[in-house]
């Protein structure tokens, strides 16, 4: 991260929607909102509590003047296969710099159930 630069951390969790357990061993991505191309600002994998950390500073999401908070959305894979987004429920203008947040994931993916059954 660039020395001067305001840090963003998030810290996550990643669960299964219907049993409310953790999952271990996903990709989440978290990236920016932007019109024209979405910014990725970091991936983490999510560990056996099902816990995961993303850091980034706003060199990540800042390639406009204007553009002063990230819009933040998240990715979630388990593999190749994108079991979860949240590009329909963005963070606008994230002004906080310490996200909290929990991933709700819906493991009716073939290669998801076999993986977490």
């Amino acid at each position: 991260m660039s020395k001067g630069k305001r840090k963003y951390r998030i810290f996550g969790m990643v669960i299964d929607h219907q049993t409310r357990k953790e999952l271990a061993g996903l990709r989440i991505e978290a990236w920016d909102k932007d019109p024209l191309f979405d910014d990725l600002l970091g991936t983490a994998i999510s560990t056996d509590q099902g816990l995961f950390q993303i850091e980034f500073d706003e060199t990540y999401f800042q390639e406009l003047v204007f553009d002063q908070h990230p819009d933040i959305f998240f990715r979630v894979f388990c593999g190749d296969s994108l079991v979860k987004t949240t590009e329909d429920a963005i963070l606008w203008n994230t002004q906080e710099t310490t996200i909290k947040i929990t991933l709700e994931v819906d493991v009716s993916d073939q290669e998801a159930k076999n993986r977490f059954s």
